[in-house]
C-alpha cells in the first residue's frame, strides 16, 4: 500500500503518453498497439481492488487481474513488431498468437478457482498465492523476452536514429526489468513474502514509460513530429 501513489504516477505517465500517441499520429506504425499496451499499464499500476467485493470492486479486481495477465505480452508483441516484424515472424507465423497462450491459461484458471470448478486438495488461500505467484513469475519471463528482443533491436539497427531510439528504449527496460526480476519476482515465485526493500524494485518499471517518453519527445519515436 505504501507503493500505491507512485505506481498510480507510473499508471498516469503510460496513460498520457499513450494518448498522446494514438491522438497525435494515429496512422502512425503501431501507434494502436501502443496505445493498448499503454492502457493495460495504466489499468494495472492505478487501478487496485478495495476488498470490499461489491459488484464494481469485483470489476476493478478482474480488469486489473486482466491487465495483469495481458500488459507482458503486448509489451513482447510490439518489441517484436516495432520498427518493423522481425524476420523469423515470417517462418513461424504462430508465435505471436502463441506469446497470448500463458496468459489465457493463467486468467482460466483463476476463473475457475473464484466460481469454485477446479477441485483441488489444496485450500483456496493456498491456490490464490500458487496463482500470485505464477502471474509475477509470467510477467517477469515475458518483459526479460522483450528485453532481450529489444537489444537485438537495437544491435541490428541500421540507421543513426533508430539506434539512438533503440539505445534509450533498451537501457530503460533493461534497468526496469533486471532488479524487479532479480529482486522481487525471483524471491517472490520461490515462496518469499516480498520485504519493504523487495517492494521498492517495483519502482525501476518506472524507467519504462520514462525512456519510452523520451525516446517520443527527442528521438521522434513513434515518428511523431516536434513543433
Amino acid at each position: 500500500n505504501s507503493l500505491r501513489p507512485y505506481l498510480r504516477v507510473v499508471g498516469l505517465l503510460y496513460l498520457f503518453i499513450g494518448l498522446f500517441i494514438v491522438l497525435r499520429r494515429p496512422n502512425a506504425p503501431r501507434s494502436r498497439h501502443f496505445f493498448v499496451f499503454c492502457l493495460a499499464s495504466f489499468a494495472l499500476y492505478f487501478l487496485s481492488s478495495t476488498g470490499k467485493f461489491n459488484p464494481f470492486d469485483w470489476s476493478i479486481y478482474w480488469i486489473n487481474g486482466i491487465a495483469l495477465l495481458l500488459q507482458p505480452p503486448l509489451f513482447l508483441h510490439f518489441t517484436m513488431v516495432f520498427p518493423k516484424p522481425k524476420p523469423f515472424l515470417q517462418r513461424h507465423r504462430l508465435l505471436l498468437p502463441l506469446i497470448y497462450m500463458p496468459s489465457a491459461f493463467l486468467l482460466l484458471t483463476q476463473l475457475a478457482v473464484v466460481i469454485d470448478l477446479l477441485r483441488v486438495r489444496m485450500p483456496v488461500f493456498e491456490v490464490r498465492w500458487w496463482l500470485d505467484r505464477l502471474d509475477t513469475m509470467h510477467m517477469g519471463v515475458i518483459y526479460v523476452a522483450a528485453a532481450i528482443v529489444l537489444y537485438d533491436t537495437y544491435r541490428t539497427a541500421d540507421t543513426v536514429v533508430l539506434r539512438q531510439q533503440m539505445k534509450w528504449v533498451t537501457r530503460g527496460t533493461s534497468l526496469a526489468i533486471l532488479p524487479f526480476a532479480c529482486f522481487y519476482v525471483l524471491p517472490y515465485f520461490l515462496g518469499r513474502v516480498p520485504s519493504p526493500a523487495q517492494n521498492f524494485s517495483v519502482l525501476f518499471l518506472a524507467l519504462i514509460p520514462l525512456t519510452f517518453g523520451y525516446a517520443i519527445f527527442r528521438w521522434r519515436l513513434m515518428d511523431v513530429d516536434i513543433l
